[in-house]
C-alpha cells in the first residue's frame, strides 16, 4: 500500500480527503445552523469558521481541473483577513511570518501571477500524472504573496506556505523572473502539495510515535526543528524529487540541464540526510509506511534510475 505517490496512494488520499472534508462541513453546519453543499477550506477549524465565515459559498471546488486564481475569491479573502482582528495580514494563518502579505489585488497585478501559476499547473498535468491527480483532488485555490513594504524582498526563488487552518489553499510567492524561475515555481507548488498530503494523514494519525516536538534535523531549514516539522521537510523533498524524475525527459524545456541536475542532486542529498535523521525515531504504522516509501524512492526502484542524474 502506498501513502504518498502512485495510484494506490491517490485512492487513499482521495478517500481520506472526502471523509475529512465531510466532517468539516458537518461541523460547520452545526456551528452555523445552516446547510452547505460542500466543503470549503475555511471550514477546517473552529477558529477559521469564526474568523472567515464571510467566505462562505465563495471557496467551493472549481469544476475545472485547474485551481483557478480567482480574483473575486482573493479580494474576499483579503477582506476577511483584514477584518478578522489578526493584527496583520497573515498573523493568524502564519503567526511567525512578519515579511509577507497577501497581494493587494487588481486585474492588472494578478494577471502575471495567474498566468504563471496556470503554466506551472499545465506542466504538472502533462508530465507528472501521479502528482497531478493529487493536486487536482486537494487544491482549491492558490493565493499570491508579496513582500511587505518595509521588507525589501523575500526568497529569490519564491516560497510558499500551507496551514491546517486552511486545508486546500496554497499561499505562494513567485520566484524572481530569471531562467530558473519557472522550475522553482513548479518545485514550490509541489513542495506545498506535499504538506497538504501530510496534513491529511495528521488529522487521523500522529505519524510519529515519539514526542512530536523532539528535535530532529530539518533538511530544508538546515537546523534542528520539532520532529513533525522536520518530517514535513522530508516528505516535501520526496515530492520534489519525484516531480524531477517525472519531468526528466523534457526538463530542457523548463530549465538549463546543469541547474536541473544540481537540484536533483541536492534533493537526493536531502533524502539521504532526512532518512538518516529519522533512523532512530519511532513512527506509527502510517508514519513507518511513509518513511519506507521515501526510502524506496531513493534506494530501491531501478525504474526511476535516480543514479543517472
Amino acid at each position: 500500500m502506498s501513502f504518498l505517490l502512485g495510484e494506490s496512494s491517490f485512492q487513499n488520499i482521495k478517500r481520506l480527503n472526502c471523509i475529512l472534508n465531510d466532517q468539516a462541513r458537518r461541523k460547520t453546519e452545526l456551528a452555523k445552523g445552516i446547510q452547505f453543499p460542500e466543503y470549503e477550506p475555511w471550514m477546517c477549524s473552529s477558529q477559521s469558521r469564526k474568523r472567515f465565515s464571510i467566505l462562505k459559498g465563495n471557496f467551493q471546488k472549481k469544476q475545472s481541473p485547474e485551481p483557478v486564481v480567482d480574483l473575486n475569491r482573493l479580494i474576499l479573502l483579503k477582506r476577511a483577513i483584514s477584518e478578522s482582528k489578526c493584527g496583520h495580514d497573515l498573523h493568524y494563518l502564519l503567526p511567525e511570518d512578519q515579511n509577507r502579505k497577501i497581494m493587494d489585488f487588481s486585474i492588472d497585478n494578478s494577471t502575471n501571477f495567474e498566468l504563471e501559476v496556470n503554466h506551472c499547473i499545465n506542466y504538472i498535468n502533462r508530465f507528472s500524472p501521479s502528482i497531478s491527480t493529487i493536486f487536482s483532488e486537494l487544491i482549491y485555490q492558490i493565493v499570491p504573496l508579496v513582500p511587505k513594504k518595509n521588507y525589501s524582498k523575500i526568497r529569490q526563488n519564491g516560497s510558499g506556505f500551507s496551514t491546517h487552518e486552511f486545508r486546500g489553499v496554497i499561499f505562494l510567492s513567485l520566484a524572481v523572473n530569471t531562467s530558473i524561475s519557472r522550475f522553482e515555481n513548479l518545485l514550490n507548488l509541489v513542495h506545498e502539495l506535499a504538506h497538504q498530503v501530510l496534513f491529511l494523514y495528521q488529522c487521523s494519525d500522529s505519524i510519529i510515535a515519539d514526542d512530536l516536538y523532539k528535535s530532529v534535523y530539518s533538511v530544508i531549514r538546515k537546523t534542528e526543528r520539532p520532529a513533525i516539522q522536520s518530517f514535513h521537510a522530508l516528505v516535501a523533498s520526496a515530492y520534489m524529487l519525484q516531480f524531477c524524475l517525472d519531468i526528466s525527459h523534457i526538463q530542457s524545456e523548463i530549465v538549463e540541464t546543469n541547474y536541473f541536475k544540481s537540484r536533483v542532486s541536492e534533493l537526493k542529498n536531502y533524502l539521504y540526510e532526512g532518512l538518516n535523521a529519522f533512523e532512530n525515531i519511532n513512527f506509527t504504522k502510517t508514519g513507518d509506511c511513509i518513511y519506507s516509501e521515501i526510502s524506496k524512492l531513493l534506494f530501491n526502484d531501478p525504474e526511476k534510475n535516480i543514479a543517472s542524474f
